[in-house]
């Protein structure tokens, strides 16, 4: 609901939507269209009285600030998708590429057969890496850091395996790309910042709820190592 309500520019569609509820639920909205809340200033609206096309100090103004945040808009855009094949470019080099034990593909195909989890998934080990992180959302690919960097045990790769999985179950990845295009649109609230915070927050409680869900106190304490890590794009 949040990012809806910062995706989708509901002013700009007041009149479609205020027509369509009129046809649903009809209502006298003309009595509102009159009164001084509705009217437009004509200083902000196009001239055509003398047959010319004219546009008002204060249409222009509004043209150039929307062409000022386009411009901000689209820079911040670029400059975060360049960041993220940056990193997805340099993980996946096969100079720093190694397949990952064969014990992995089977930890892989047995949660994804818990998780109800389709499509193909791969798993690889990255020298580049250094915590473990999920990066694509049509083709997901899970990144280990190279083996000899972490000092894990088998059940807490298992853990980790299925904490991502969870994210590529729960589409939390294009989530957090939507939110990241709100945050570009939005660069200016600081609202919208803490909106992406919190997002990144909550999916990461629920992908570590997933992973504790039906065990007790004792079982949960050896988990802790492994939940420690965190998703990145």
């Amino acid at each position: 609901m949040a990012l809806i309500f910062y995706l989708v520019p509901v002013p700009i569609f007041k009149d479609f939507l205020v027509s369509h509820i009129q046809s649903l639920f009809p209502f006298p909205f003309e009595l509102f269209e009159a009164t001084e809340f509705w009217r437009i200033d004509p200083e902000y609206t196009i001239n055509m009285q003398s047959r010319q096309f004219f546009l008002g100090v204060g249409v222009i103004l509004v043209y150039t600030f929307a062409l000022c945040m386009a411009v901000v808009i689209t820079i911040v855009i670029i400059k975060q998708l360049k960041e993220y094949y940056a990193i997805r470019h340099t993980y996946l080099l096969d100079t720093f590429t190694e397949a990952p034990p064969p014990q992995f593909e089977e930890w892989l195909l047995r949660t994804k057969e818990e998780l109800q989890v389709k499509g193909n998934i791969k798993i690889i080990c990255s020298k580049l890496c250094d915590t473990p992180i999920t990066i694509g959302v049509f083709s997901p690919v899970i990144i280990f850091p190279a083996l000899n960097k972490l000092d894990l045990e088998p059940t807490d790769y298992q853990y980790i395996l299925k904490h991502e999985l969870i994210h590529i179950k729960n589409k939390d990845l294009l989530v957090k790309f939507l939110t990241l295009l709100a945050l570009a649109i939005h660069w200016y609230n600081p609202i919208c910042y803490l909106l992406y915070y919190e997002l990144c927050v909550v999916s990461e409680l629920n992908c570590d709820y997933g992973v504790v869900k039906g065990t007790d106190d004792t079982q949960r304490h050896p988990f802790y190592p492994a939940l420690s890590w965190r998703l990145s794009v």
